[in-house]
């Protein structure tokens, strides 16, 4: 999730599908950690109605979260202090309940979080939490480090690393075989089948309890650590370096990749567009409208789904895809394209755009986004014909209206209501739920 959210690629379609694999996870983890923990003295009729008692508090837990949570976190919402300190109590509070019917604290605690993710203020929590959150999970891999015995572990090294490898190649192969025969294109099946190329911290909780209750020796515990250390190194890069990796094997991934039409490969008309845009976040929304209000010839390129469908409502003509997939790339007519803008400020897919543009019509002027000075001078250094720097642009255009119009008040009451106006506008696209009509 963190390498994903650093990539921008949490709102991407295999980002979304990745996203589903780990709940999916998590949920199946739910029930073994309630079986193993039933199993702690034997199997008997008892181990039934723990299995029971257990399905019964997550579906209570599962009602209380969808009619009474979020109301009471409404309440607790306008105070920061204690919408912190109810976050941490609620987990303490359901780890501390399966602990009571003798289950692990680790259900209680994930369905805890589970929950907390479906509030409307799930991002400040996680904001709040994120210290916490990191200081636990490395303490969670010193505790392991602590309990594992390297004596035996010279006659587990060969068993490690055919483990560790079917883990990393193995894993993705499977992904992307079952998600080519659903009909995906095979980039989507390559970057959502490189997200499982780990086991995951739970696959470590699991084996921990299954020492704990006895089931399970403390060599085995090391050795899945070993494993488990091994992938999440191994499938980080993996994941960081996913566009390159791609470009390198992209024709050999061929063989995952139906034939016939790809579901998430959408069409769009074959012509020549005047204007191209990478992105249709914030930034290339309003270029979008400008342009459509100037009644000009314009396709979009994005690869978030929820965006794909407010392009079909507003009737724009756009392709699923990014600026890193080369094969759209050459795919796209670019005969008679005056002008792309590319909104997604990721310096290495730029710098490729770029230079497949450039081999393609030298004559198209390039505008990009970037975040820093550094950015900037780089993508100039490239090509480049103009670099939009947000917060250069913003002190710029502040200093002017302060300068120009320190007296002029009703410029400046005109430009607050156009800009609360765009705002509102905004957050009625992104389908915010908030009450935004108490602004004046």
């Amino acid at each position: 999730m963190k390498l994903l959210s650093d990539k921008n690629a949490l709102e991407s379609l295999y980002g979304k599908i990745s996203v589903g694999f780990l709940v999916v996870q998590d949920i199946v983890a739910i029930f073994v950690l309630i079986v193993i923990s039933s199993l702690k003295d034997g199997f008997s009729l008892n181990v039934l109605g723990n299995i029971g008692i257990g399905i019964f508090l997550i579906i209570f837990l599962s009602l209380l979260s969808i009619y009474v949570l979020p109301r009471f976190v409404k309440f607790v919402a306008k105070s920061q202090e204690f919408l912190l300190l109810f976050s941490i109590g609620w987990c303490i509070a359901l780890a501390s309940l399966f602990y009571i019917f003798g289950f692990s604290i680790e259900i209680g605690a994930l369905l805890a979080g589970f929950f907390l993710s479906f509030l409307p203020y799930r991002q400040e929590i996680n904001f709040k939490l994120r210290p916490l959150r990191d200081f636990f999970l490395i303490s969670f891999f010193v505790h392991l480090g602590l309990n594992m015995t390297f004596g035996n572990i010279s006659q587990f090294i060969f068993p490690i690393i055919i483990l560790s490898l079917f883990i990393l190649i193995g894993n993705p192969i499977i992904v992307m075989i079952i998600m080519g025969k659903m009909g995906y294109t095979k980039k989507t099946g390559f970057m959502a089948g490189l997200t499982v190329a780990q086991i995951s911290e739970f696959s470590l909780i699991v084996i921990a309890l299954g020492v704990s209750v006895g089931h399970l020796s403390s060599d085995i515990l090391s050795f899945v650590t070993m494993v488990g250390l091994i992938t999440i190194i191994g499938s980080s890069y993996m994941i960081i370096y996913s566009e390159k990796i791609f470009c390198k094997i992209s024709k050999l991934l061929s063989v995952f990749e139906r034939k016939d039409k790809k579901i998430d490969e959408i069409t769009y008309k074959n012509k020549a567009y005047d204007y191209l845009i990478f992105g249709y976040n914030r930034l290339g929304y309003n270029l979008v409208n400008s342009l459509k209000k100037a009644k000009k010839n314009l396709l979009v390129i994005d690869y978030n789904p929820e965006k794909i469908n407010q392009l079909t409502k507003n009737k724009i003509d756009f392709v699923y895809g990014d600026v890193s997939n080369l094969e759209l790339l050459c795919e796209l007519d670019l005969s008679k394209t005056k002008i792309i803008i590319s909104t997604i400020s990721d310096l290495d897919s730029d710098l490729l755009l770029i230079k497949k543009i450039k081999e393609k019509n030298h004559k198209i002027k390039l505008i990009f986004v970037a975040d820093n000075t550094d950015n900037a001078l780089k993508l100039y250094t490239y090509g480049a014909d103009y670099v939009i720097m947000p917060r250069y642009l913003s002190s710029y255009y502040v200093s002017n209206l302060i300068n120009i119009d320190e007296h002029n008040t009703e410029k400046i009451a005109k430009e607050r209501i156009n800009h609360i106006t765009a705002l509102k506008n905004n957050k009625l696209r992104e389908g915010v739920g908030e009450d935004i009509e108490n602004i004046k």
